[in-house]
C-alpha cells in the first residue's frame, strides 16, 4: 500500500491534530472558555497510547511529542510535533484558532513523512476540554474519515484523548486513538 493511502498514517494524522491540542492547567482567568483553553494548550507534551489503522485492524502502540505556542494575541495556537508507531512516523504542523464572535474553535493540520494528508476540525470549548468534529482527507483531497476528537482534563498536568472515526469507504465506526498526555 502506498504511503499516502495507508489508513494508519491518515488516522495517525487525525489523532496527531488532537495530540497537538494538548491541555495544560489554565492560567489567569481570560476572556472566555475559548481563549482560556488555547492558553491552557500552550506547552510541551509527551503522549502514549494506541492507534488503529482501520476498523478491521488491531491496535498499535504510538508515542508523540508535541509543542504548542500562542499567537494572534492569544486567539491562535500553533502546533508542531512528531508521532511514531511501528508502522509509521509522521511530522505534523497545524493551528487551532478561536473566534470570540462565534465561540468556535477551528483548526487545520498537515502531515508529512510516511503519510501525507490533512485534517480540519471544529468544536465548542468547555471548562473541562473540548469535543471536535473532524474531517480527514488524503493528499489528493479525498475525504477518508469523519469523526470526533474528545480531549478531557484528567489533572493539572495530563489529559486524555480519544478519536472515534467513521471510514468513508466502509461506513464502519471505530476508536482510532486512545491516548494519555503528560507535560514534559
Amino acid at each position: 500500500m502506498d504511503p499516502v493511502s495507508h489508513p494508519f498514517r491518515r488516522h495517525l494524522a487525525g489523532a496527531a491534530l488532537a495530540t497537538l491540542l494538548a491541555i495544560a492547567p489554565a492560567g489567569a482567568a481570560l476572556a472566555d472558555s475559548g481563549t482560556e483553553l488555547l492558553a491552557a494548550l500552550a506547552g510541551n507534551w509527551t503522549a502514549r497510547g494506541m492507534v488503529r489503522e482501520s476498523a478491521a485492524s488491531a491496535a498499535e502502540a504510538v508515542v508523540c511529542r508535541t509543542s504548542s505556542s500562542l499567537a494572534r494575541q492569544g486567539t491562535q495556537l500553533k502546533n508542531t510535533g512528531k508521532c511514531a508507531g511501528a508502522q509509521a512516523k509522521v511530522n505534523v504542523a497545524g493551528a487551532l484558532s478561536y473566534s470570540t464572535a462565534t465561540g468556535l474553535l477551528t483548526g487545520n493540520l498537515l502531515t508529512t513523512g510516511d503519510g501525507q494528508g490533512s485534517t480540519s476540525t471544529t468544536g465548542r470549548p468547555s471548562s473541562t476540554g473540548v469535543q471536535l468534529k473532524t474531517v480527514s482527507s488524503d493528499a489528493r483531497g479525498a475525504v477518508v474519515a469523519r469523526g470526533t476528537v474528545d480531549i478531557a482534563l484528567t489533572g493539572d498536568t495530563s489529559y486524555t484523548l480519544r478519536v472515534v472515526l467513521t471510514e468513508a469507504a466502509s461506513g464502519k465506526r471505530y476508536t482510532a486513538a486512545d491516548m494519555t498526555f503528560t507535560r514534559r
